[in-house]
């Protein structure tokens, strides 16, 4: 697409990253890494796209842009990138692979260790696989066995230590700082690990 020089000129460092699927938790990422990246590519101004029904997500953020609004809006950005997820690859761990990102050592602040409440949060879209009963028993076990009372789906704000395979609830516990641990029936276990190195993967076997 062609641009007037003068127009180019105030959207040549505006990049628009869109995710338009079901798997509410890459919103969460996008926003929890976009500082990093514009710290890696200075000058470059990254904006998120999401799925008006995800407002909730972004609420408080700046460079927000709903989907209902982006084709009004697509002379706004010198690029539009749109994220398509599969059952092989993570697009957020593509992206930053493809642009050659290295990106900072994250590590959230470490919160509520002194709370003996374990939450599982065993569901996820699609590629990510739901955990089954058994499976959530024997995490529910590793977890007494560590000295915590369990929940399922409970609330995090109140949990020491969230359980759980990639889904929404998993990575905002993990961006506040509280402890969690993925159960890597998905794809995103290297991108789970790069955001939070203190988080651990658990090599469990049903």
């Amino acid at each position: 697409m062609a641009f007037p020089l003068p127009q180019y000129a105030k959207i040549k460092d505006k990049y628009c990253i869109c995710y338009l699927g079901i798997n509410s938790e890459y919103i969460v990422q996008l926003l929890y890494l976009r500082p990093a990246i514009e710290q890696e590519l200075p000058g470059i101004q990254i904006w998120i796209c999401c799925p008006d029904r995800l407002s909730y997500l972004v609420e408080k953020e700046d460079r927000i842009i709903l989907a209902s609004a982006l084709d009004a809006n697509k002379k706004e950005f010198a690029h539009i990138r749109q994220l398509r997820g599969d059952h092989v690859n993570h697009p957020i761990w593509n992206l930053l692979e493809e642009s050659q990102l290295v990106l900072p050592d994250l590590r959230p602040p470490q919160i509520n260790r002194d709370r003996k409440i374990c939450a599982i949060w065993p569901s996820g879209n699609s590629p990510t696989k739901s955990l089954n009963g058994q499976q959530i028993e024997s995490l529910m076990r590793l977890a007494r066995d560590k000295g915590y009372s369990t929940t399922i789906e409970g609330n995090p704000d109140e949990c020491g230590w969230i359980i759980g395979v990639e889904n929404e609830t998993l990575f905002r516990a993990g961006v506040k700082g509280i402890r969690t641990s993925l159960v890597p029936t998905g794809v995103g276990a290297r991108l789970y690990q790069k955001m939070f190195p203190c988080g651990e993967v658990l090599k469990l076997i049903f």
